[in-house]
């Protein structure tokens, strides 16, 4: 397994091995692609883009954009994903080894969908949605109101005035 950048600090290197054992751990599994099925297709792209928003291009940032596009298709929040404690975590290693996705995320949205979302608009898919998430429970928390299902309208007939 590669190390992470030589100039990363002590705490962001740990961070880098921990992802690292866990993703490549779940991936011998066969709990993430490319060792489980990716019936969307989507890991390879999101490698891709990944790759093309690395900060180096180095094989540390490559294989973190590996291990990220296949925790993306994991069913649980990308920070459990990753093996992290928190999204914090997440946002650090974003910040470090992808600047501008990081910055890209004005809106501080999950990370999972605003990876998903970029892709979708690098594809010419806006709205592209992680795989697995619409059967979460923290469907609404995560993916926010305006990605909720379209909800029917329902017009009723105008009121008849008594005495027409």
């Amino acid at each position: 397994m590669s190390d992470a950048p030589r100039h990363w600090d002590a705490a962001d290197r740990a961070l880098f091995a921990t992802v690292g054992h866990h993703v490549q751990s779940r991936t011998d599994a066969g709990d993430f692609p490319p060792n489980a099925p990716d019936p969307a297709a989507l890991t390879g792209p999101l490698y891709r883009f990944l790759l093309g928003h690395r900060a180096a291009r180095d094989s540390s940032h490559a294989r973190l954009s590996g291990w990220l596009a296949s925790a993306c298709m994991g069913g649980h929040h990308l920070w459990q994903d990753l093996g992290l404690q928190e999204r914090a975590q997440v946002s650090r290693l974003m910040q470090l080894a992808f600047p501008a996705l990081h910055d890209g995320n004005v809106r501080n949205l999950r990370w999972k969908r605003h990876l998903f979302l970029s892709l979708g608009d690098a594809l010419g898919r806006p709205g592209l949605r992680p795989p697995k998430c619409d059967d979460c429970g923290d469907f609404a928390v995560c993916m926010g109101a305006d990605a909720a299902p379209a909800q029917t309208t329902v017009t009723l007939p105008p009121l008849i005035a008594l005495g027409d």
